[in-house]
């Protein structure tokens, strides 16, 4: 339903405040306002509403609450508002009443709406306890649930519920458990089944430990998708136990196989699909036993990623302490390694950069290691420097090294150095079907990044 306000005065993106005046909505509803914004193209976004009027929705006709805000889509369409009276929605699941009021944080909840005039978020007022017997109750395939007054809660856009709070003491039935809940929100599905809730106590999940307290994630069929496994639990790579991460998920493809987990390798010398890690390099190339022992103590925990077909896909440092990685003829400090689905090396992060010999009389400091599908190192991004010591001259700087198809000869150097999109560690480089190098990524903003503009990625091509 389509609401344009009327107006004469406007200043773009920011209010424009005057006298109170009353102006006219399509359907000759007069609203009286004291300021608006307006967008790019001349359309109202937002409005001050200064006395209280009328509005038809698909439930019935509301009052907006006086001194308030409203807001609208792109297209005109309302988008939020406030109001003192409530709604009821009786759908299949229970009659649930909403306002838009003070939650329990006293942070004012709009009415939110869809494009189409569903309602799509709203908060659910307090009510006397002879209506609270009869609304505010829903019943799921998951359970019958009171919803937490002054609490939030959103739909999905067929009227479905999508979030609701339950109170302490309810429970869930999961895989033969009965499971408290603590406060929190419950998250469906569109077709009702249950998306995420957080268990009050730790839980049982594919023979593993769950963290309690920690939010449990489903697909919409009920098979799990992801949960935070305990302090205490473990997985056993190759020959090794190593502890899972309690601070980060597990995560599952739809079919059960491992997506994601993070691991505990400190102390510990691992081999993943024939990779071959270690916490510090092996005393034997150091010879520094006491430096070494010192860097094998630090902490060391890794993300580990599998495509779908259960080969790795990559393998990623969660701190500042890189890994030592096994990559003949040398041990090279890594952050990240990647992997194609046939699993082969696609990429290999460094930290620090490495020294990889001389380019047309520069020295090459290497942040990462591009390769295709057959192994043929294809490309090299790093730093360019000419002289001693980090300083960079007008010919030196980040760049890209493109190779021949065996991998051995440098054929083109492509350099990037703008303010707007230099080459940095974070590049990477896209091939083609065929293992060919066509374009690269920067940020939008070269360094610290401010704004989410800045942190967007432009890919640019190579020519």
């Amino acid at each position: 339903m389509k609401k344009t306000i009327k107006i004469i005065f406007a200043v773009l993106m920011t209010f424009m405040v005057f006298p109170v005046m009353a102006q006219t909505l399509p359907e000759d509803f007069e609203a009286y306002l004291s300021g608006i914004k307006k967008n790019e193209t001349e359309i109202i976004t937002e409005a001050k509403v200064s006395f209280s009027f009328p509005i038809a929705l698909k439930y019935g006709t509301v009052n907006v609450k006086p001194k308030s805000n409203i807001t609208f889509y792109e297209n005109g369409n309302l988008k939020s508002f406030m109001t003192d009276e409530t709604i009821e929605l009786a759908e299949s699941y229970g009659t649930i009443v909403i306002s838009s009021a003070l939650d329990t944080y006293r942070n004012e909840v709009p009415i939110v709406l869809y494009e189409d005039g569903s309602i799509k978020s709203a908060c659910v007022p307090t009510l006397s306890s002879k209506e609270a017997k009869t609304k505010d109750q829903v019943s799921l395939p998951c359970g019958k649930y009171s919803i937490v007054p002054q609490s939030r809660i959103s739909f999905h856009p067929d009227g479905s519920l999508e979030t609701f709070k339950v109170s302490n003491g309810s429970t869930i039935l999961f895989d033969g458990q009965t499971i408290q809940l603590v406060l929190s929100t419950i998250t469906l599905h569109e077709n009702g089944n249950i998306k995420e809730f957080t268990p009050k106590n730790s839980m049982t999940i594919n023979g593993i430990t769950s963290y309690a307290k920690k939010p449990v994630a489903f697909y919409d069929d009920g098979k799990i998708q992801s949960f935070y496994p305990a302090k205490d639990q473990g997985i056993k790579i190759g020959n090794v136990i190593c502890a899972f991460v309690s601070g980060e998920p597990i995560e599952y493809y739809h079919d059960g196989i491992f997506k994601s987990y993070c691991i505990d390798i400190t102390g510990k010398d691992v081999e993943i699909f024939g990779i071959k890690l270690y916490c510090a390099t092996p005393k034997a190339i150091l010879n520094d036993e006491d430096s070494n022992a010192d860097e094998a103590t630090r902490p060391h925990k890794i993300q580990i990623v599998y495509h779908e077909n259960g080969v790795l896909q990559s393998i990623r440092t969660l701190q500042s302490s890189a890994v030592v990685m096994d990559f003949p003829p040398s041990f090279m400090r890594i952050k990240e390694i990647k992997l194609y689905d046939n699993s082969s090396i696609e990429s290999i992060l460094f930290d620090p950069s490495v020294l990889l010999g001389a380019v047309d009389d520069r020295k090459f400091y290497a942040w990462k290691f591009i390769f295709n599908k057959n192994n043929i190192n294809v490309a090299r991004v790093g730093i360019l420097q000419k002289g001693s010591g980090r300083q960079f001259t007008d010919k030196s700087g980040s760049c890209i090294l493109l190779y021949s198809e065996d991998g051995q000869t440098v054929t083109d150097i492509i350099t990037d150095n703008d303010m707007d999109g230099g080459i940095t560690a974070d590049t990477d480089v896209i091939l083609d079907d065929n293992g060919k190098p066509v374009s690269y990524t920067v940020k939008a903003s070269y360094g610290i990044t401010y704004t989410e503009e800045d942190k967007k990625i432009i890919t640019k091509p190579i020519k």
